[in-house]
């Protein structure tokens, strides 16, 4: 999402900066909900997949966060537009709870990564990941999922080896699914 979404309009710029998450909280979850059902609608179009696929691409990346809920224009962007102008769908997990970075698009609660830092965090993302791969396991545009954007230098490189590895058989052996899944360094 962009600066330039009016879903940023009347949220302080020390809550709108903290990403999704927060700014969903600020707003209160029935006034939250309308405004992101809005944005949803209207951000992102069938026309743009229409465009991406007229240009000569084939993939589009999708960004979400753990708080991820109902997954209807999600389900409409990988069954509908995707089949309709053949390009496939790679799932970004961009928000895991703790934030995986600090960054905005993790949204993160308090200041800093602490993903790796509590293991209800890390089962949490795997649920997630899991939960994406069965959703989406026979569908034709769905190609995979990147299981945790951009993890911060501060992140434990041993609970992220472990979680790769662990979400790789939840996915493999559990869901029954060879999607890509996509790993950071």
């Amino acid at each position: 999402m962009t600066w330039d979404s009016p879903i940023w309009s009347g949220v302080p710029a020390n809550v709108s900066g903290q990403g999704e998450y927060q700014t969903m909280m600020y707003r209160g979850a029935e006034a939250g909900q309308a405004a992101f059902d809005v944005h949803r609608r209207t951000w992102i179009t069938e026309g743009h997949i229409e465009h991406i696929a007229a240009s000569g691409l084939n993939l589009v990346r999708v960004p979400v966060g753990y708080w991820i809920q109902g997954c209807n224009y999600l389900d409409t962007l990988v069954r509908e537009w995707a089949v309709q102008h053949n390009v496939a769908v790679l799932i970004s997990i961009h928000g895991a709870p703790g934030s995986q970075n600090g960054a905005d698009n993790s949204a993160p609660a308090t200041p800093g990564a602490h993903w790796s830092d509590s293991d209800e965090n890390v089962a949490a993302t795997r649920r997630l990941v899991t939960f994406l791969a069965a959703r989406y396991l026979h569908d034709d545009a769905f190609l995979g999922i990147s299981l945790l954007n951009e993890p911060a230098g501060g992140t434990d490189v041993n609970v992220l080896t472990q979680y790769y590895d662990n979400v790789y058989n939840d996915v493999r052996s559990g869901v029954g699914s060879d999607c890509i899944l996509v790993t950071a360094p």
